[in-house]
């Protein structure tokens, strides 16, 4: 699976969990989230435009089953520094996708030069 795929998949709606490290101070973190939660939107949108952030906003399912607060469950995944994510009971590298992907550009340069 590619990278691209695998971003397609966390946002189908679909719940699946992360370990990233977080922008603002540089910790690993583990989410359990959902993308595509409309409820509590205002309509007025993101100050900022996530993807040219490099952000994948989210609800953070456990904050939310203690809070039942929306708007203090969501949060945004910074997609640079993922380091595996889990969708459908799978588990996925971040390293090995980008190694995975490398080999496939690869072979299609390959391709080319053939």
């Amino acid at each position: 699976m590619k990278a691209k795929e695998l971003i397609q998949k966390m946002n189908s709606g679909k719940i699946f969990s992360c370990e990233f490290i977080k922008r603002s101070n540089n910790e690993r973190r583990v989410i359990l989230a959902r993308t595509g939660v409309k409820i509590g939107l205002t309509g007025k949108g993101a100050p900022y435009n996530f993807s040219e952030k490099n952000l994948l906003p989210v609800i953070d399912v456990n904050i939310f089953k203690k809070t039942k607060n929306i708007n203090e469950s969501r949060k945004a995944i910074p997609l640079e520094n993922i380091i595996w994510v889990q969708v459908e009971g799978i588990k996925y590298w971040v390293s090995d996708l980008k190694i995975n992907e490398s080999i496939e550009n690869i072979k299609e340069l390959n391709k080319i030069i053939k």
